[in-house]
């Protein structure tokens, strides 16, 4: 029989403590990454569609404004805004610089990155200051009526 001991109840809790660790650090779960601005990644494991997917009605960007929407051909955050009357443009949410995932200003109607202070142009998605090496990268949209689509 063995003899139960503090010791022996420390080292056994730290195990089962690791144990529970590593498995729900593996576990996948179906809930989404969101980030402050609203922007979310999409779930894991999900298959993305192949044809064109309404991300916004016109209503839900007033001019001088940005929509927060998960690119659905990649699952990556993005932005939709009009910065002109039916003028819309997309661009991909993640920083060039390393992957964060940026912010808009709606002041300054620039990108900035909370993580290394890149910021981009707000019309163009060019890095106006700050380490990133190229634009964030833009997605096609177009307008259907009172949708704006994807793909």
């Amino acid at each position: 029989m063995t003899e139960i001991t503090r010791r022996n109840v420390l080292i056994s809790s730290s195990a089962l403590a690791a144990v529970g660790l590593l498995a729900a650090c593996s576990t996948e779960t179906e809930s989404s990454a969101s980030d402050e601005s609203g922007a979310s990644a999409a779930p894991t494991g999900q298959t993305q569609p192949s044809g064109p997917v309404t991300i916004a009605q016109v209503s839900d960007v007033p001019v001088g404004t940005v929509f927060a929407f998960t690119n659905p051909s990649d699952g990556v955050p993005a932005y939709l805004l009009q910065p002109a009357t039916g003028k819309f443009l997309a661009y991909s949410a993640v920083c060039t610089h390393q992957g964060c995932i940026v912010n808009y200003d709606s002041t300054g109607m620039q990108f900035m990155c909370p993580c290394h202070g890149a910021k981009y142009d707000g019309t163009s998605g060019q890095p106006v200051s700050g380490p990133a090496p190229t634009g964030l990268t833009p997605i096609s949209v177009s307008v259907s009526g009172d949708s704006i689509i994807v793909g």
